[in-house]
């Protein structure tokens, strides 16, 4: 669920967060319980100098739910994995090169991105890279910008 703090509305799933300037509308209140957004977006900007790229078309293809067998019925209800579909879209990493380091990423969230973020591109850090010098332990997200707003992509580990 959306939510609102200081002079920001995000969205977030814990994967990827995105933030826009303030919504003043009931459905997105002030949530002085939420995460603290504005210090991980801080600390993305220290992160930095990023490489600004286009999000690059990706394919995300569907498979089978394992949960279900495809059905989207677990003894007559409908399956949680799959919210009753039967199948789910394959989760693949796309290795994005950032001069000799590998940036790997979510095939699912690139298209999500793509197609409903205006005009987006991706900020590469060689502190987001999952391959080189860089350990997983210290993997950092990274940047998104958009026409009317901004946000942040966890990379996957290799």
């Amino acid at each position: 669920q959306p939510f609102s703090k200081g002079e920001w509305t995000y969205a977030t799933d814990v994967h990827i967060v995105v933030r826009v300037p303030r919504l003043h509308i009931p459905q997105f209140p002030e949530n002085k319980d939420a995460p603290d957004c504005e210090r991980i977006f801080k600390e993305a900007d220290e992160n930095g100098p990023y490489e600004w790229v286009a999000v690059p078309e990706v394919e995300v293809p569907t498979v089978q739910c394992d949960a279900c067998d495809g059905t989207g019925k677990i003894e007559g209800n409908p399956c949680e994995e799959c919210d009753g579909e039967g199948k789910l879209q394959e989760i693949k990493a796309v290795k994005v090169p950032l001069g000799d380091l590998i940036i790997a990423l979510s095939n699912v969230y690139l298209d999500l991105i793509r197609r409903e973020l205006p005009n987006p591109e991706i900020g590469l850090t060689e502190k987001a890279a999952t391959t080189g010098r860089v350990t997983h332990h210290d993997i950092k997200p990274v940047k998104i910008k958009f026409d009317g707003g901004e946000g942040l992509l966890m990379p996957m580990k290799l």
